[in-house]
């Protein structure tokens, strides 16, 4: 899980100046989206592991996909991803998951009991963070019914691993 959660950062780094906006934003807008590995030390090593597991050199891509628009925010949803070797036709959701996103590449605004929907970063007037929109937390509640992990469970395990290394 620790590699995985770096991949997906370095994922999210090194699409996040690319056009459009993102992989993930592009995936939300038209349906999927495909891109390669970027070449760089972090997939580099997921390819090589990957190569020896499937005994093959063939690239490795990531794949991702709208699985839902959302309706309060229409041009925010989320998407699953998952990292692919094309050359065996072999999925490694190891190395995937999911996330919301809008077109323009951040996440879903949140909401302030006093005032409505506010930035990510926003502080409430009351001094309290904001909270997920109910669609929102709908999606992160579906994508955990199917097996994806809580914030909770994430939380735990970059404390128990001292975070994200490289």
């Amino acid at each position: 899980m620790k590699k995985a959660i770096a991949l997906l950062a370095a994922l999210a780094a090194n699409t996040a100046s690319s056009q459009p906006v993102s992989f993930f934003a592009d995936a939300l807008t038209s349906g999927k989206s495909t891109m390669n590995a970027p070449v760089d030390a972090t997939f580099s090593v997921a390819q090589q592991v990957i190569q020896q597991k499937t005994g093959s050199s063939g690239e490795l891509q990531f794949i991702a996909w709208r699985i839902q628009k959302f309706t309060q925010q229409s041009k925010c949803g989320r998407v699953g991803f998952v990292a692919y070797q094309p050359s065996t036709g072999t999925a490694f959701p190891e190395i995937g998951g999911e996330l919301n996103i809008c077109e323009d590449g951040m996440p879903p605004l949140r909401e302030c009991a006093a005032i409505g929907l506010v930035p990510v970063s926003a502080k409430c007037p009351d001094g309290s963070a904001p909270s997920d929109t109910k669609e929102v937390r709908d999606a992160i509640s579906d994508a955990i019914k199917r097996g994806g992990l809580t914030y909770a469970q994430v939380s735990q395990m970059l404390k128990a691993n001292k975070g994200v290394q490289k």
